[in-house]
């Protein structure tokens, strides 16, 4: 059974469920607290509060994270939709392992 995941877990715990993944999505959301020492006994609630979020968010966020966990193992593309969703297009380049890196869509090439 899949876990869920609920306003009163601290940061720590809800980011132990799924490490890597689970910080992404709160790093999209731009808490990036998952590795301050206030993650090891902050909630998910006061640190949404702590950020400037509303009740409102705090229910989309929880969401988002249960929807994710829900469908991880059936669905492993669903991270990138929620990367997609979040992220303007300009702001990040994804690059797949054969592609060249660039910064800002522009090439790194030296010429």
């Amino acid at each position: 059974m899949v876990k869920k995941i609920t306003k009163d877990m601290l940061i720590s715990e809800v980011v132990a469920i799924d490490p890597m993944n689970i910080s992404y999505i709160l790093m999209d959301w731009g808490m990036h607290c998952i590795n301050c020492i206030a993650a090891a006994g902050e909630t998910l609630e006061q640190a949404m509060y702590v950020h400037g979020y509303d009740d409102s968010n705090v229910e989309e966020l929880i969401n988002e994270l249960n929807e994710y966990l829900e469908t991880q193992r059936t669905d492993p593309s669903y991270l990138d939709e929620i990367f997609d969703k979040n992220v303007e297009s300009d702001s990040v380049t994804k690059v797949s392992a054969d592609s060249e890196p660039s910064v800002n869509g522009e090439d790194n090439k030296e010429e």
